[in-house]
């Protein structure tokens, strides 16, 4: 297991260690690239300022940002690129398996959440203790997606999620 801390913007900052990671890697036959949710916190559609959740482009957004990079610096093909890199929702990567998977957002704030209305759960029985250990089963299957490299990206050690604690990391920066 690895991890990556992205340094500018982090819209830039992960695109360019997602982008990094293919060229290094762009020989594999597959690439996951995954995440907690569908919309993305790090990038924000220009004409939203507060970063409302509403406002946050999706994974396949970034998927386009990273195959026009790949494309450009003659990382891969299109068709390669398309072939071989893939996005899913943590969720949708159950019980499928990539060469190389990166998982963006390993954040508190993202992996590691509780929703702010789970009081209103708590008529189906749900606790925080519940939601977090159904929290960590995801995390557990979304790391466990890996045949042979897994990359880690979060915004800083004071923001990386609890979830990482006690996994045998090394720091690639």
């Amino acid at each position: 297991i690895s991890r990556k801390k992205p340094s500018g913007s982090k819209e830039n900052r992960y695109l360019e260690q997602v982008v990094q990671i293919i060229s290094d890697n762009k020989t594999k036959d597959s690439i996951k690239i995954l995440h907690r949710n569908r919309k993305l916190s790090f990038m924000t559609k220009s004409s939203d300022i507060h970063g409302e959740r509403s406002h946050r482009k999706e994974l396949h957004e970034f998927l386009a940002l990273v195959r026009n990079e790949c494309v450009k610096k003659n990382i891969m093909s299109e068709q390669d690129f398309s072939e071989k890199v893939t996005v899913d929702t943590i969720h949708k990567s159950k019980g499928l398996e990539a060469d190389v998977v990166i998982f963006l957002e390993t954040d508190t704030d993202v992996i590691s959440s509780i929703h702010p209305n789970l009081s209103l759960f708590s008529i189906f029985g749900d606790s925080p203790e519940i939601v977090m250990a159904d929290e960590k089963r995801l995390f557990y299957v979304a790391i466990t997606r890996a045949k042979e490299q897994l990359w880690l990206l979060y915004d800083g050690d004071e923001n990386k999620s609890d979830f990482l604690n006690g996994l045998p990391l090394s720091k690639n920066e």
